[in-house]
């Protein structure tokens, strides 16, 4: 048998759970097909666009907008969404882009040996995960320091470092021959 306090909350619960639909009906029916025009014009892609507007109004269910311009809280949060969603394709296209390794400098004693120790470093450089690839690339031919790899990977260099020492490792154990150690 239920109590009275029991029946109340149930109520009080339902009545919660019906406004919040009524107020996200409310919101979507007010700002949706602005909030998809706006991203679609970012990201130039109508189903990337979708998935930002679902993110925003999931944003807004779990902790609703602030404050008096509700609009304006709404296409924050979708020009946040569109500008991560950009970096993130942006990471992704240069990790996956095929960067020409550069030739090293000979310092083996013969133009032979150099060719063949290049041959084995670029075989197992591309045994290794594209976005490892990428990494080495960077840091070891391109001389960029851990912080702009770092930033543009958008994560923190000495996590950073730590990932390309073993990715390092990785390389040593590929072949055992080779001396990874770029710097």
């Amino acid at each position: 048998m239920t109590t009275h306090s029991e029946r109340a909350t149930g109520v009080a619960a339902s009545e919660r759970r019906e406004h919040e639909r009524v107020r996200v009906a409310e919101w979507h029916r007010q700002h949706a097909a602005s909030l998809e025009a706006f991203a679609r014009g970012l990201l130039r892609d109508a189903v990337a666009a979708e998935d930002v507007v679902q993110t925003v109004f999931r944003k807004a269910i779990e902790k609703p907008p602030i404050g008096e311009n509700e609009r304006a809280w709404f296409f924050q949060v979708a020009r946040n969404e569109c500008m991560t969603l950009l970096r993130r394709r942006s990471v992704e296209r240069r990790a996956t882009s095929q960067t020409p390794l550069p030739r090293p400098t000979p310092a083996a004693a013969s133009v032979a040996e150099a060719d063949e120790t290049f041959r084995r470093l670029r075989t197992a450089i591309r045994s290794l995960p594209v976005e490892d690839q990428h990494l080495l690339t960077r840091r070891f031919f391109h001389r960029e320091s851990y912080e702009q790899i770092a930033e543009a990977c958008q994560t923190n260099p000495s996590t950073l470092s730590t990932r390309l020492h073993r990715i390092l490792k990785k390389l040593k154990a590929i072949d055992p021959n080779l001396d990874p150690s770029f710097e």
